[in-house]
């Protein structure tokens, strides 16, 4: 697997609709086993972040890793989108058989270097950014989301009247 991570047996496109259920569906179901929200019932969890993230993909964008081989086969996923000079990453999923490839790396950096942003700041805080900082830490790089700023407020600050019900 890691010799098709690396091979080009990958593409990077924007999503589509017909990508949503599998964009919703890891969204939900990854975010719901990190620590940012253990202690949450099931139902609220699922009610509120469910109105969050479709909330958030009315104006964001999400650029969608797959398989060359079958385009169908989603690989991986960002959700990203620009707060006025910043680029705000609001969440990233790598497939579990994918994940430790550089994925994840690869899909930020060349956001990042597209983007150019004079801020990245990031909302959904996951297991990825403990993984980052050590792979960086082991590689004796630096580790460029110390220079990040986390803000889990953030995705609310243009969300529709009602957004919630």
């Amino acid at each position: 697997m890691a010799e098709r991570a690396e091979s080009g047996e990958f593409g990077v496109r924007r999503w589509h609709d017909g990508d949503l259920p599998h964009i919703m569906s890891s969204w939900l179901h990854s975010y719901h086993n990190g620590a940012a929200v253990r202690g949450l019932r099931h139902k609220i969890y699922y009610h509120y972040q469910r109105k969050l993230i479709q909330q958030l993909l009315k104006r964001a964008y999400v650029l969608v890793v797959y398989d060359k081989k079958d385009p169908k086969e989603i690989a991986a996923w960002l959700c990203a989108e620009r707060y006025d000079s910043a680029l705000v990453i609001h969440y990233v999923h790598v497939k579990e058989r994918l994940r430790g490839l550089g994925v994840a790396k690869r899909l930020i950096e060349e956001i990042v270097e597209t983007e150019q942003p004079a801020a990245v700041m990031y909302t959904h805080k996951t297991f990825f950014v403990a993984d980052y900082r050590k792979k960086c830490e082991q590689e004796g790089r630096n580790f460029p989301l110390q220079t990040w700023i986390y803000n889990s407020f953030l995705p609310f600050h243009a969300l529709e009247e009602g957004w919630y019900k």
